[in-house]
């Protein structure tokens, strides 16, 4: 069984339609795709993000009955950053999925903090967007802010967090070394990319299965995992049961 916690239900250059979710299920059924954390980029780069998760992404994802794990996101700079948190809360919503730079603010704002809290308090799990995009493949005018890894060294935590699309060679040695905070399989590359993840993190029990659908394919993050020379037990961990010790059944 494989849990991806890096899946939307659009893409930065728009929404999907019906065809582009039933080729999202017939991709997860050939990959043995069970579960699927699902955000949306609509609602990263809109004023009202909550509105659009409550009515995107569960409409979006009823061709999922039952494989979908809800992440919402929320824009602190409106204010009114726990009743945006009870909203999606009310609505099914299992996590936060953040990309700070598209809504104006960093990780050391303020609001960022009491959003974090309120999160934290109740128990929803908190994912931060490092990239959009390959800064390598972008026009130097059009780029996507990265967001800023030097920074996650001064957050404390009290529950996990974790990052999706982050270039491992760029975090700071504190942040890797931090036992709440995971990582996704997403921005692996090269040769042996689990392995050589699994020693930089010092363990593969923070590492997590993520594919970036539909921007990347699935079957790239999926590949991995058959090509690793890592131990019958830290495969299946990466695959599933890290996510489903943040996110139980």
């Amino acid at each position: 069984m494989v849990i991806d916690v890096n899946c939307w239900c659009d893409t930065p250059q728009g929404g999907q339609s019906l065809a582009d979710l039933e080729r999202t299920a017939e991709e997860c059924a050939r990959w043995r795709v069970r579960e699927c954390w699902v955000g949306s980029f609509d609602a990263l780069f809109d004023l009202d993000p909550v509105a659009v998760c409550v009515r995107t992404i569960a409409r979006r994802c009823n061709v999922f009955p039952g494989r979908i794990r809800l992440f919402g996101t929320v824009n602190p700079t409106l204010g009114g950053i726990r009743d945006q948190l009870e909203e999606l809360h009310r609505a099914g919503f299992q996590g936060i999925r953040l990309y700070p730079p598209a809504h104006g603010y960093d990780l050391a704002d303020p609001r960022f903090r009491r959003l974090q809290a309120f999160a934290e308090k109740m128990e929803l799990v908190l994912q931060l967007v490092c990239r959009i995009e390959d800064p390598r493949t972008q026009h130097p005018p059009g780029k996507w802010p990265e967001l800023d890894l030097a920074s996650l060294a001064n957050i404390r935590l009290a529950r996990p967090l974790v990052l999706l699309n982050c270039p491992l060679t760029r975090l700071p040695d504190p942040v890797r070394a931090n036992r709440l905070v995971f990582v996704d399989t997403a921005w692996l590359e090269g040769l042996g990319p689990l392995d050589r993840a699994v020693e930089a993190l010092g363990t593969y029990e923070r590492l997590l299965f993520g594919s970036y659908w539909p921007v990347f394919p699935l079957a790239s993050a999926a590949l991995k995992l058959r090509e690793t020379t890592l131990a019958p037990e830290a495969v299946r961990c990466v695959a599933a049961e890290n996510a489903r010790r943040l996110v139980p059944p």
